[in-house]
């Protein structure tokens, strides 16, 4: 077997590169429209440590967001989420100005 990178892709998310999603296993339909609400899985490390600090298995449920709505997550997952499709896998970049600041 050859070498096989993990990620398919990467999509800088907005100008300035503050949010880079790499795709790792691509996901099927429509990405979600305004007012659905989207339940997802994730893991928020943090960068520097690598330290897991949230995750939706620490929370023991999904997190559910709805798309187009400003809630208590951050921007960056927000953003993010709405360019996913059912099944999709990515990994989230977030510099801290879409973060926690």
């Amino acid at each position: 077997m050859g070498f096989r990178p993990k990620f398919k892709k990467e999509s800088n998310l907005t100008d300035d590169k503050g949010i880079i999603k790499k795709h790792e296993i691509d996901g099927e339909g429509p990405e979600p429209e305004k007012g659905e609400i989207v339940k997802i899985q994730f893991t928020a490390k943090n960068k520097r440590t690598g330290r897991t600090y949230d995750s939706s298995d620490m929370r023991g449920d999904f997190l559910s967001i709805e798309i187009g709505k400003k809630s208590g997550v951050i921007t960056g997952i927000r953003k993010a989420v709405k360019t996913m499709k059912l099944g999709e896998r990515s990994e989230i970049i977030i510099k801290p100005e879409y973060a926690y600041g």
